[in-house]
């Protein structure tokens, strides 16, 4: 990518940012948001198996279901990223510069 170009796209994103656009800092597939449905999920597919006396194979079925509806339940709430993990305030924020840098595949 042309480092000019990501330099005008940062420095347009951020006036943006300042002048109340704040929801471009929330991203759909962000760390936080992706947290949040992993806990969701497993604490419903743990959930789906306390108490059960039936073996771990038997038991899948309802660990996978819980897991995917809270999955899905999940991705309607980027909430936590809006209200904990991220903030839109970059009043007094600049960007110095944009430097280009590539990654040796190993």
């Amino acid at each position: 990518m042309d480092t000019e170009l990501v330099a005008n796209a940062a420095a347009e994103a951020l006036v943006r940012l300042q002048q109340g656009e704040s929801h471009l800092a929330v991203h759909p597939r962000c760390g936080t948001n992706l947290a949040v449905t992993g806990i969701l999920a497993g604490t419903a597919a743990f959930g789906a198996t306390l108490g059960r006396r039936r073996s771990r194979l038997d038991q899948l079925p309802m660990a996978l279901t819980a897991a995917m509806l809270a999955a899905v339940a999940a991705q309607p709430w980027p909430h936590v990223q809006e209200r904990v993990t991220t903030t839109p305030d970059l009043d007094g924020v600049i960007i110095r510069g944009v430097e280009r840098s590539e990654r040796v595949a190993l």
